[in-house]
């Protein structure tokens, strides 16, 4: 991916790039799953890291959806990253490869990234509470690896306390 300011036709570029359809594609009537699944992707990671969006302004970005068409489509990719985690790890590496070039971007604004970092937190946050409750075995598979990454760095004294498997 090049390095671009983040904005809604980036990401709808960079989320039909990653199906292999025309981003074009992306605000088009047509409706079949091939192309409603990524558009619905696109709506969600949109809402994620720019939630100060109106659900009326991403639909206009669709292809003038209505908002009730966004907030199905962020619900719905919500519920199918809860119940299908090879769905919300495909998902989630799209999303952060989305957040990592708008961060390495040369011209990104050091308090957009901040508030990104922080939106990607929130949801990061309450999808893992979500697994971690529904099914506690799956949350520490999951997360054992991740926590041992990104804590790994960290001096002791900086490290939260969790349980590593």
């Amino acid at each position: 991916m090049s390095a671009r300011r983040l904005s809604i036709p980036m990401i709808q570029h960079e989320v039909a790039r990653a199906f292999g359809i025309d981003p074009v594609m992306m605000t088009s009537a047509q409706r079949g799953k091939l192309l409603a699944r990524p558009r619905q992707i696109a709506m969600w990671i949109v809402g994620e890291v720019m939630p100060q969006l109106s659900l009326p302004r991403i639909g206009r970005a669709f292809g003038g959806r209505d908002h009730s068409t966004v907030l199905h489509a962020q619900r719905k990719i919500t519920a199918m990253r809860a119940d299908d985690p090879g769905f919300a790890t495909l998902v989630d590496d799209l999303l952060l490869a989305i957040v990592g070039v708008a961060v390495e971007s040369p011209g990104a604004d050091t308090l957009e990234a901040e508030r990104m970092a922080i939106s990607l937190s929130e949801a990061f946050t309450a999808a893992a509470l979500r697994l971690a409750r529904s099914d506690p075995e799956a949350a520490f598979r999951v997360f054992a690896p991740l926590a041992r990454e990104l804590l790994s760095p960290l001096q002791p004294e900086e490290a939260a306390p969790c349980r590593i498997v």
